[in-house]
């Protein structure tokens, strides 16, 4: 009834966290790696200083979406065995 209902909802939203999450990651990437050959070099210039705020960035990026991305799968399964 209402319980498959709020975790039909709940997932939903996990769903579209992780999605904002790879869009974020996607334009990121695109970013750093698609851009032209002036930009490239005063941006590497840039980046020497910024490595490690990069680094971190991507690395909170990743564990976040890793993180939902376990959550939305086994929470239906732990929910399961809880009922069991």
């Amino acid at each position: 009834g209402s319980s498959s209902i709020s975790l039909s909802i709940r997932r939903n939203q996990i769903l579209r966290h992780v999605l904002i999450a790879l869009l974020a990651c996607s334009l990121y990437y695109l970013k750093i790696h698609h851009t032209t050959d002036d930009t490239k070099e005063a941006e590497q210039q840039q980046q020497q200083h910024q490595s490690n705020n990069s680094n971190n960035v991507i690395h909170a990026l990743s564990g976040s979406l890793g993180s939902a991305l376990s959550i939305t799968i086994f929470y239906p399964l732990e929910t399961v065995r809880t009922r069991l």
